[in-house]
């Protein structure tokens, strides 16, 4: 996609997550990295009487120890992303002008990848798209949290003359055919 699109050299693309190509070889690596539920769902089967005589009481636990098992078969292997994410990094000797986040979620599943990079690239800008309020109040967070401070971040909104301008170049770049925003009554 990002090759279509924005006409970038696969050697500069990193899909932290995989690729779907149709190749046999190819790997999509799903899951998530709440390890704050899984703690939950420990301490709430902690709670149980393993000795508890009511049938009630013994479902109940066996469903949460069912949970847990589901939940850290899904557990994303974070530390293989970020080493992967790393060899990839290292092709590079400067350090980038501008680190541009469009269209993440920028969820605590998120984090340790932004981590790597601030720790990586310090003195970087960063810009953040976003579309909705809550996206923005996302990018507060998460600026926060890597000690971002002011003057190294800029965001916008991608319903002003920038992101115009940058669709414009997509669509002239890729051909897509761009219709007309229609507004509803």
């Amino acid at each position: 996609m990002l090759q279509n699109i924005y006409g970038i050299e696969p050697k500069n693309i990193c899909y932290v997550h995989g690729e779907c190509t149709g190749n046999e070889e190819d790997e999509l690596i799903f899951g998530h990295g709440n390890k704050k539920r899984i703690m939950e769902i420990k301490n709430i089967i902690d709670g149980y009487d393993r000795r508890s005589l009511f049938q009630s009481e013994r479902t109940n636990q066996l469903e949460y120890e069912c949970l847990l098992r589901f939940m850290q078969n899904l557990e994303k292997d974070v530390n293989r992303c970020k080493w992967v994410t790393e060899m990839f990094y290292n092709r590079f000797l400067e350090e980038p002008e501008i680190i541009n986040v469009y269209g993440m979620s920028l969820g605590d599943v998120d984090f340790p990848y932004f981590k790597q990079i601030r720790d990586r690239w310090p003195e970087t800008k960063w810009r953040f798209g976003y579309h909705s309020k809550q996206d923005e109040d996302k990018i507060k967070i998460l600026v926060k949290r890597l000690a971002i401070p002011d003057f190294q971040y800029k965001t916008f909104k991608f319903d002003n003359p920038i992101f115009r301008e940058i669709m414009d170049i997509i669509v002239a770049k890729t051909g897509i055919i761009a219709y007309e925003e229609v507004k509803s009554n």
